[in-house]
Order: structure tokens, then sequence, then C-alpha cells
């Protein structure tokens, strides 16, 4: 009797094991079929789900494009304007391809690397695009709920219990997750998993391992309602069309770059920083009170502070490792407003640089489309969501790097410029060039006053070599490799700094010039600023142009004679 029951139960077993298999199956035909149709629409599942993400990475006609809010910001007022946003640009296949576009509003690298993580083996060898602005970068402008409001536990899950990712990059990815431990309140397993691979050493891993299994189980329940719950959704689209004409056209994207400005500057107006008229008309009265009310110092400190940067990092390690290829984009900060809010040139030039740093330490494109952040008619508010314009500029991005032509574009004028924007930008480009120039004859003569002949004069800057030209006196970069070049890189914190310096001064550098270009390094590497401040005598310090430090003798020395 005891036998029949047992034959009874493995024969129901068997047959659910079969109906979920095939039922799994049918879901894959199913989504594999309607992903076109889906790729351009913004629906809640298309977040946190990964069924339709995976269908997505398994067609070679779409185009992945992961980002936040910016990715389906409206231009308010007039929705037509709507038809540059990629989503749309691309729905007719005119290059031969579609945009498959995830987003949602607060969304961070962390939430990014738990969706494509979820991916699986589709991600291995595929092109996918993510879109970052500004905003999480400074520390306290994405918190908690900002991560906590995209968690999904079954990307958690794929994430957390993949078994082929690296086990140190796994421990990196599970210390962060558990710093938002209201995620993890009613995922025991998950939480306890995610506690073992941050502990580390072998009795965590043991452990780790043994719940395993039950985490894979976990998530094939996920999975499975996932399945069915893309199903509902496809199901109540009732104008889903499967079959979209391919309109096969070549794009000037010169001419659409003018036509979207000229679009674009007829619903913003009503205000002196390009931003869009309904934004503004909406929060005029916050964004004129924040005039002056931040600084570089601030702006500074808040970047270096951002955790953004950590899970950037983590990011751009799991897609090198899954094999896939990857392209960053960030729109421009918007100048003209950062300005207004106390915020300089050369500070944003520190966002701009860290970000290049950040992708070209992994071999990862980058546009950061920094030549345009003096372009006010680029993004549509202070958030830096893309205008028409600003969409054609990544639109472009985007068709090169389909075709694998992305390397061939120039990424601070991608196309030519919109002859509208003459006025705008390229003449404000040319101000800031004289400008620059009169700078550097400044800190020239500043330099050459304050040293004597024949002296060696390190300069902090981003390489400029037109600095370094002091007549009879000898310049050097800061930071520079050992055979005198340009290091192409800031230093990694004040300690790194003060190593370089030291090492320089050992070598025979006997001044270092500070550019009012660079006076943010006084406030981003504090130490360093200390160090030189506590240990060596200030000769020259004009708001104007520079800031000069005598190394010959310490400042302590000269005190005691």
């Amino acid at each position: 009797m005891k036998c029949s029951y047992l034959g009874s139960a493995a024969a129901a077993l068997l047959l659910m094991a079969i109906a979920l298999f095939w039922g799994v199956l049918f879901a894959h035909r199913v989504e594999n079929r309607y992903i076109h149709a889906l790729a351009p629409r913004h629906f809640a599942h298309k977040n946190v789900g990964i069924a339709v993400g995976r269908a997505a990475f398994r067609q070679s006609d779409l185009l992945p494009l992961y980002g936040a809010s910016e990715i389906w910001a409206s231009s308010q007022g007039k929705p037509e304007l709507n038809r540059y946003r990629a989503s749309l640009r691309f729905w007719s296949y005119p290059t031969g391809f579609r945009v498959f576009a995830v987003g949602k509003g607060a969304t961070t690298a962390l939430t990014m690397l738990q969706e494509l993580t979820a991916i699986g083996p589709e991600l291995r060898g595929k092109k996918v695009v993510l879109s970052f602005t500004w905003g999480p970068f400074q520390a306290g402008m994405a918190g908690p709920d900002a991560y906590g409001g995209n968690f999904s536990g079954l990307q958690a899950g794929e994430s957390v219990f993949s078994t082929d990712l690296s086990p140190g990059l796994k421990q990196a990815v599970a210390r962060r997750m558990l710093e938002y431990p209201l995620t993890l309140e009613h995922r025991p397993v998950l939480k306890f998993a995610l506690e073992r691979l941050a502990g580390g050493g072998p009795v965590n891993r043991v452990l780790y391992y043994a719940v395993l299994p039950l985490g894979k189980l976990q998530n094939l329940v996920l999975r499975l309602q996932d399945h069915w719950e893309t199903l509902a959704y496809i199901r109540a689209q009732h104008d889903l069309r499967l079959q979209v004409a391919h309109r096969a056209s070549s794009i000037d994207w010169r001419k659409l770059a003018m036509r979207a400005e000229e679009d674009y500057r007829e619903v913003a107006n009503n205000n002196p920083f390009g931003f869009a008229n309904e934004r503004w008309e909406k929060n005029s009265k916050e964004w004129i009170q924040r005039q002056g009310e931040n600084s570089d110092a601030v702006f500074l400190r808040t970047l270096r502070d951002s955790k953004e940067w950590v899970d950037l990092g983590l990011l751009l390690r799991v897609l090198k490792e899954r094999g896939a290829q990857p392209l960053i984009l960030c729109p421009p900060l918007p100048g003209e407003y950062f300005n207004y809010w106390g915020v300089s040139a050369s500070a944003r030039r520190v966002f701009y640089t860290r970000l290049r740093e950040a992708a070209e330490a992994f071999g990862v494109p980058l546009a950061n489309f920094e030549a345009h952040d003096g372009d006010k008619y680029f993004v549509l508010d202070f958030g830096s969501h893309l205008s028409p314009k600003g969409w054609v500029y990544y639109d472009q991005a985007l068709d090169a790097l389909y075709h694998g032509r992305f390397g061939e574009l120039d990424l601070d004028r991608l196309g030519t410029e919109a002859r509208s924007s003459r006025s705008q930008f390229d003449v404000s480009t040319d101000k800031q060039e004289l400008e620059y120039q009169q700078l550097v004859k400044r800190v020239r003569q500043a330099a050459q006053a304050a040293s004597p002949p024949k002296a060696t004069v390190i300069v902090v800057s981003d390489g400029e070599d037109e600095l370094l030209q002091m007549g009879d006196r000898k310049g050097w970069h800061f930071p520079q490799t050992d055979d005198g070049t340009y290091a192409g890189h800031k230093p990694a914190d004040s300690t790194e700094a003060i190593g370089h310096l030291e090492a320089l001064r050992a070598k025979g550098a006997s001044f270092i010039v500070f550019p009012n270009t660079t006076f943010w390094w006084l406030d981003y590497y504090a130490e360093f600023r200390r160090h030189l401040e506590s240990h060596y005598r200030v000769v020259a310090r004009h708001e104007d142009s520079c800031l000069i430090f005598d190394l010959r003798q310490p400042a302590i020395a000269q005190r005691e004679h």
C-alpha cells in the first residue's frame, strides 16, 4: 500500500514537472513573439521582472538601453516632441534596429547591476547601453528609498544565487546590498545568503552553498510567477502589433539636431536657463531660491562621498565577467543653472573627469557630452533630463554603437552643431577659450615672478602643456608618469597626492602651482592641502590666476630660523 502511494506521488510530481516544462516553453515562445512590440513600451513589470529582458537580449535587432527617469521623461507642453526619444526614434527600424528601453525614476547603478546580472547567459557578447545622470553621484541625492523603491526580489535572488560570478565580486555586491536592510525584512533566505557571502571565510562559504539549493528553488518559483505576469500583461494589451513595418531610411543627424532645437525653443522660452516651460512653471519657486546656496567645496565633497562610484565599478565588473559590451551615456549638467546655484565649471569638470576615469578603468566607451555643459538647450531641467536636441545626440550614439561605428564619432560633437546654436554654444566656447589663454598668460607671469631662473615648477592641471611653458623655468605635470608625461588621471586620495608631491620634490621640484581652475583640489584633497599649508610657504596667491607654494625649504624650518 505504501509503495502504491509513493508511486502515485512520484507520478504526480512527474506530471507536474512536465507541465511546468511545457508551460515555460510556451511562455518563452509567446515572449519571443511579442518582445519587439514590448521593446519601446514603458510598463512597471519591465523593471522588476526578467522574462522580458531575457527575451530582448535574445534578439539581434534590439538594442537594450538601461537608465532611470531620463529614459522616459517627456517634453511637456508639446507631446509630439517625444518623437526624438530613442524608443520612438527607432520605432520603425529606420537603421535596422529598435531600442529596448528599461528605466524608472531614481534607478541607480546597484539596481542596474541586479537587473543585468539576472539576464544570465543571454548577456554574453551583447551590446548594452547604460544611461546615468549626475544626481546619484552626489551623496544624499539618491537615498535608501531610491534603491528600495526599485528593488526586485527576483532580480536580487538571481544575482545572489548566481554561480558564474567570481567570489570576490559577489562578496562586494553582497556587502552593498546589506546596507539596505529594509529590502530584506521579509526575505530570510536572501538575507542569510547575503550575510554568508559578505562574511567570507570557509564556514560562511559552506553555509552559503548549503542554502544555495533553497535559493535556486525560490528563484524558480519567482521566475514562474514572472512568466505568468508577463503573459497576463501581454494578454491585456489589445493594441500590441506583432508586425511593424520596417521603414529603412538614412538619418541626417545635423538637420535632425537643428530641427529638434528649433522645436524645443518654442517650449523653453520663459526662463534664462533653457528649461522646459512647464517644468519651470512647476518648480521655479524652488529653483530660484537655490541661487548661490551650493558651492564648489560642497559639490566636490558630496561627489567624493557618493557610493554610486562604488556601485558603478561593481556593475562594470559584472558586465566584464559576463562578457557584455557596454556603452555609458550621461547627459551634461545644466551649466548655466549650476553657475547660478554656485557650482563652477572647474568643479563640474571633476564630475566629467571622474566618470571618464571610471569607464576607462574597465575599457568601457563613454559619451558624457561635456562639451554641451554650456548648451542650455541640451537638457530640459535641473535633473538633466534630455531635451529633444539631447535625445538626437543620444540617438546617434545608439545608432553608432549598434552598427559598430561608435569609435569613429567625435564625442564632443556627434554630428554638426545645429545652426541656431552658434550664438549660444559655439560663441560661448570661443569666449571660454580666450579666457583660458588669458589665464595661462597670468599663471606664467605669476610663476616667473615667484620663482628664480632655472627653477623646476610643477603645475596641477589636466595635462595642458601650455601651462608648462615658462621661459627658462622647467615645467612639470602634476600628476605625471615616470617619464614626465601627464598621468591621465587624478590621485585616488590625499595620501597618493602627498606621496607623489614628495617624490617629485626629491627629484628636484621646487615650486607647485595651482591655477585657479584647480582650486577645487584644495577642498577635495583636504589632507593634501593641510600638508602643503603646514610644510611649505605660500609665495603667491592670486584669485584671478593661481596659488603657488615654495617647496625648497619646509615652512617649519623657516619659522625656526
